[in-house]
């Protein structure tokens, strides 16, 4: 849930591994004008706004619409808006589609 991005800096030696994660700040601001700029706010679709959600909150919106959308029926599948309003009626951050492990 955190949208920095980030990297894992990994220092072995016979002790064994340390992992760190870090983590940069950017201009979000800069991110959500050239989102509207490049047009793919306006031109991207439902993959657009899957897009912009995962960006900007770091949660897997386009990797579970996706596999979501997979599994419905072909009339859902051939309606991006439809199958995106569905989508979001049901599911989110806590109620993702993907079926995750116990």
């Amino acid at each position: 849930g955190d949208p920095r991005p980030s990297y894992a800096l990994l220092d072995g030696d016979r002790q064994g591994w340390r992992v760190a994660i870090r983590r940069v700040e950017y201009d979000r601001s800069r991110v959500e004008a050239g989102y509207r700029e490049s047009g793919l706010a306006e031109d991207g679709g439902v993959l657009g706004v899957m897009f912009h959600r995962s960006v900007t909150t770091a949660l897997p919106w386009v990797s579970d619409f996706n596999w979501w959308v997979r599994q419905q029926p072909a009339e859902v599948q051939a309606n991006p808006q439809a199958a995106l309003a569905a989508y979001d009626a049901r599911h989110g951050p806590g109620r993702w589609a993907f079926p995750l492990p116990e």
